[in-house]
């Protein structure tokens, strides 16, 4: 069994519109084949533990979509994240406005406004990830789609700090309103 990347460890083609029975199926069989009741007395594989740590290793990667982007994109040779970190033109300063609009929501207390901001990112999140798609099936291995790629999956990273940083701030709020004194 390779040892290699997601896709070659579970038998699968490089492309990101795996979807979820396409990965569950390919890990079953392969865990199926290194399983301990799979093998006869002496013929135990004694690396079998290490092959169902990979399986599993490959299939949480792969199940991620966002993990099954930048897998792929290495395996294309695009650029990595340490290596650029662009977004998309005005992305920042239009996050920058949103984030200003959930601070003030978080320190009024206004759950509707931070619930309706934290959907809103949502979608804009989805759209990233329907770019990446699109721009995945698109691309067939070209340098200048390959780091569109990688605009959109930071900007879909970006987005996805800023929905976890929001919800800790507003829970800690919450927190803190509930344990202040009458």
């Amino acid at each position: 069994m390779s040892t290699g990347d997601s896709f070659s460890v579970l038998g699968l083609p490089r492309r990101y519109d795996l979807d979820r029975t396409q990965i569950e199926r390919a890990y079953l069989a392969r865990a199926a084949l290194v399983h301990p009741d799979h093998a006869d007395g002496d013929d135990a594989d004694p690396d079998a533990f290490l092959a169902a740590a990979n399986l599993n290793r490959a299939r949480e990667a792969l199940l991620n979509p966002e993990t099954r982007a930048e897998e792929l994109l290495a395996l294309l040779g695009g650029p990595a994240k340490n290596q650029d970190r662009s977004l998309p033109d005005g992305f920042l300063m239009d996050l920058m406005q949103v984030r200003e609009e959930i601070d003030a929501g978080v320190a009024a207390g206004d759950r509707a406004s931070v619930e309706a901001h934290l959907r809103a990112a949502a979608a804009r999140r989805d759209r990233h990830i329907a770019e990446v798609a699109r721009l995945f099936a698109a691309s067939a291995g070209d340098q200048a789609a390959l780091t569109l790629i990688r605009r959109q999956l930071n900007a879909w990273r970006y987005i996805e700090r800023l929905i976890e940083q929001v919800r800790e701030a507003f829970d800690a709020r919450i927190a803190v309103q509930k344990n202040a004194p009458p």
